[in-house]
């Protein structure tokens, strides 16, 4: 199997997943009110998934060379798989929660497993450096297409309600299941033993993974205040607007997400990725900000909208830049701690937000998202403005 086979099962399992994920991230809450189960416990739940996620994402840095990309892609995928079947049968918290950990249940509507920071390595092994942000680009355009059309399938009605909750989980673990065969077909190469032990990560490279980690964890704090059902339910509660006007506007949100993939790879090219990240990321969290404050509704929404055409350009720049500034053999350890970081950031701020909302003011959670997303901007263009990718320093 050719590097161009190995590229198009990561692309389609990676769509697959995605359809997962934006499936079962719609309907879980639903699930979650008709089982009784509280808003704060839901936080609780849902937080016991990603944690599940942060910890295997760990694991890629220490395991990913002993053991092989491979196996871990496929254990991933179907212990998420069997986590997704056997999650409507709890009939205790202790139990659903137990499960939601073990099988890293995604209830954020995003892509965090372990998978994706191994896909990451995949691709960035598969290409040449001056083609690999476009490769991200098509990557994270098909996840983000395939978690628009699992949403879609999410609002089929009478198929999807309290009452076939097993059929819903079934689905779920039925596309991660097949995700997990393709990679089961794939030919991945891996390094012998004799090679692990001359190819070992370096202590240059250990220093900057966690210097950027460190940076990139601040982002993912603010992403953690600025999930979708967070800012939908500020929409709600600030403009009383109908379910129907919210939903198309993050319709309209997610159409602009899958655009700027592309917008991102042309703009690296002329300033690079660094300034990418940073220049178009930090007016988009400004702009939420002023949304935050805005007395009417199509004024909000006209800042919202501005901000999702900027703000997922730094994801498949992000990626690219992770895996330039490392070796090749390094990419697997990057990768897993990079993620790993950010998927534990993910984990805490939902709860801070119900909080915030209710003792400050109702923009509390779109203000402090967007500032600590700012001050990650600053520090990653004061850190790493001067540490080029390959492609960028064979240009002076």
């Amino acid at each position: 199997m050719g590097i161009k086979s190995l590229k198009k099962i990561v692309y389609l399992a990676a769509f697959i997943r995605s359809t997962a994920i934006g499936f079962i991230s719609i309907f879980l809450g639903f699930y979650l009110v008709e089982k009784g189960i509280s808003p704060f416990w839901s936080g609780i739940l849902i937080a016991a998934g990603l944690l599940g996620n942060a910890l295997a994402t760990s694991l890629i840095s220490f395991l990913g060379v002993r053991i092989g990309r491979k196996t871990l892609l496929l254990c991933f995928s179907f212990i998420s798989a069997l986590g997704g079947i056997l999650f409507p049968f709890g009939t205790s918290f202790v139990f659903l929660s137990s499960i939601a950990f073990l099988g890293m249940l995604n209830g954020m509507g995003k892509d965090r497993s372990g998978v994706r920071a191994i896909d990451q390595t995949l691709l960035a092994d598969a290409v040449l450096p001056e083609n690999r942000t476009m490769t991200y680009a098509h990557y994270n355009m098909l996840m983000d297409s395939g978690l628009i059309l699992g949403a879609g399938l999410a609002g089929i009605p009478e198929l999807l309600t309290f009452y076939h909750g097993s059929l819903s989980f079934g689905i779920y673990g039925a596309l991660f299941a097949f995700s997990g065969i393709l990679y089961g077909f794939a030919s991945i190469p891996e390094r012998g033993k004799k090679e692990r032990k001359k190819l070992e990560v370096r202590a240059e490279t250990k220093r900057k993974i966690r210097k950027l980690s460190m940076i990139f964890s601040l982002d993912s704090l603010g992403g953690g205040f600025l999930t979708v059902s967070l800012v939908s339910y500020w929409f709600f509660s600030r403009f009383h607007q109908p379910v129907e006007t919210v939903a198309a506007l993050f319709f309209a949100a997610r159409i602009l997400n899958l655009i700027s993939n592309y917008g991102a790879v042309w703009i690296s090219k002329k300033i690079g990725l660094v300034k990418t990240m940073v220049f178009t990321h930090l007016p988009a969290s400004i702009c939420l900000i002023l949304a935050a404050f805005s007395p009417y509704f199509w004024l909000a929404a006209l800042f919202f909208l501005i901000r999702e055409t900027f703000i997922q350009m730094d994801v498949p720049t992000r990626e690219s830049y992770t895996m330039a500034i490392v070796e090749p053999h390094e990419r697997t350890y990057a990768s897993g701690m990079t993620n790993a970081v950010r998927n534990f950031g993910w984990t805490i701020p939902p709860i801070l937000a119900g909080e915030g909302m209710t003792l400050f003011f109702q923009g509390f959670p779109l203000v402090a998202g967007s500032s600590l997303k700012i001050i990650y901007d600053l520090l990653l263009y004061v850190q790493f403005r001067h540490v080029k990718p390959p492609e960028e320093a064979s240009k002076k």
